[in-house]
């Protein structure tokens, strides 16, 4: 029995960041941002809405002052996604396949719209639907949503 529809995350489900978030803290260190400022400023703007350079950038300057001109640390964090976030290669191998199967595939993923868009292009993920929700806990209306468009049994894959 082949579901109506796979709906499956994003992050730490089809992609992530080859070495963690490490490397958007060494950009903000070498940048004279604390570590202690950058966790706080990164977990704050996450938990609330979801990432973005700009967000992050944003709150970072409420807290201290940003020595680097905000345009060319936003690059430098831009550079980090393009260069970090790569597919995990079985997820890679089994979307593709799923692909060929004539099964809709919805990706779905929690945070700033514009920055998961970016995230999911990055990846080069061709699929029925993306749906961005601001938070985590707001993907269960999603699977209901799924469940009640695509009228019958449908898979959800998850990290969580």
């Amino acid at each position: 029995m082949f579901p109506h529809c796979i709906g499956i995350d994003l992050d730490n489900t089809l992609g992530h960041y080859r070495d963690g978030t490490e490397g958007l803290f060494t950009i903000l260190r070498n940048n004279g941002i604390s570590d202690e400022i950058a966790r706080k400023c990164y977990k704050r703007v996450r938990d609330e809405g979801g990432y973005s350079p700009e967000k992050l950038i944003n709150e970072i300057a409420v807290n201290v002052p940003v020595l680097v001109p905000c345009p060319i640390l936003c690059e430098q964090l831009y550079r980090f996604l393009e260069t970090s976030f790569v597919w995990y290669e079985d997820a890679r191998a089994a979307f593709t396949l799923w692909q060929t199967q004539d099964i809709p595939m919805c990706v779905i993923t929690a945070g700033d719209e514009r920055y998961q868009l970016r995230k999911v292009n990055q990846l080069g993920i061709h699929c029925d639907t993306v749906i961005v929700v601001p938070h985590v806990n707001e993907k269960a209306k999603t699977t209901r949503f799924l469940h009640s468009y695509y009228r019958g049994f449908i898979v959800i894959i998850d990290d969580k």
